[in-house]
């Protein structure tokens, strides 16, 4: 069982899960949590190249970015 490929999935699953993330306050100030502790309606700030573990929706975008690109 150890090389199967759920094995591998359960593997990959536990990394994601510890992603840190920026997740936004109620005061509106910014601190870093892992990715397993995000909940429906969380703000998080995405930099780039960053991971995400999660579906987002997109609000906005630094001015100075001139490419959006999502893979």
């Amino acid at each position: 069982w150890e090389d199967s490929e759920e094995t591998k999935k359960v593997s990959q699953i536990i990394a994601v899960n510890q992603v840190p993330v920026h997740k936004k306050c109620k005061s509106g100030k910014f601190k870093w949590i892992y990715s397993k502790n995000l909940k429906v309606g969380d703000i998080i700030k995405i930099r780039e190249q960053e991971t995400v573990p999660a579906d987002v929706l997109i609000l906005s975008k630094s001015c100075n970015a001139r490419k959006f690109k999502l893979k």
